[in-house]
């Protein structure tokens, strides 16, 4: 029955209307997956994010089920603020699991149509625990970055997620650190999207040099970055180890 439907469909209605068609279809389930994750008490399960990713269709570009497992694993380990760069389903599963521990999630998105559809969904959903800020990019010396000075951001961010601006962006997403890094935690956590291309692992070794801070790789089908500022009591430590290194390598 609905194969003949689908059929008839196609032969009667127009693409554009079997395009808004689906469009309603996903949206909907979209957000009848996300309402029940909301009022389940146990933890998202992958099976469900899963289908999100299918119903998101934002195939390219959309955050992958090991990725988006991942952010929901950060964000309930922790508590403060949350820094999201880009918008999309992530902003979304999020916010969802944010409101679940008191958390408030703030998300830059410099694209006015996309900004505007993530909005209406997290109204949608009630996710008043999420701010989506659309700014614009803004040249800086040697780089792009949104333009925040403008917005009123925490100051104790514990947890980064850095998925934009997009990789054709002059300088892609380096101008996190320099724009941003009076407002993130001494504790804080980053998690640098899309690790798997050259440009993101230079911009990661980056930040490590200028900003002192670790890196880690983690995932298997599309990895991440995770990065850590190095702790003033760990390079005191370090310091110290190396001076009695030299010490004892100049005893004769």
């Amino acid at each position: 029955m609905k194969s003949w439907l689908t059929r008839l469909a196609k032969q009667i209605l127009p693409a554009s209307c079997r395009n808004w068609l689906k469009d309603c279809w996903r949206r909907t389930h979209l957000i009848r997956m996300l309402r029940t994750i909301q009022r389940q008490k146990s933890p998202v399960e992958l099976d469900q994010i899963r289908r999100l990713v299918q119903f998101w269709n934002n195939v390219g570009f959309s955050a992958l089920d090991e990725y988006l497992l991942a952010l929901v694993d950060y964000v309930g380990q922790g508590s403060g603020p949350i820094l999201e760069c880009g918008s999309g389903l992530s902003t979304l599963l999020v916010a969802v699991e944010a409101q679940r521990h008191g958390r408030q999630l703030y998300s830059l998105e410099h694209h006015p149509e996309w900004g505007a559809k993530v909005q209406s969904l997290l109204t949608t959903l009630g996710l008043e625990n999420a701010h989506l800020a659309i700014t614009p990019l803004t040249e800086f010396d040697g780089f792009s970055w949104y333009d925040t000075r403008k917005l009123s951001l925490p100051k104790d961010f514990t947890l980064v997620i850095c998925d934009a601006p997009p990789g054709d962006t002059p300088g892609g997403r380096f101008g996190l650190l320099p724009c941003l890094r009076e407002h993130l935690h001494s504790d804080a956590v980053v998690l640098l999207d899309d690790y798997e291309r050259s440009e993101e692992k230079e911009i990661a070794e980056r930040w490590a040099r200028e900003f002192g801070m670790t890196i880690e790789e983690h995932g298997i089908e599309k990895p991440f970055g995770l990065l850590k500022f190095i702790q003033p009591s760990l390079v005191l430590e370090t310091s110290r180890e190396l001076d009695q290194e030299k010490i004892l390598a100049s005893v004769p």
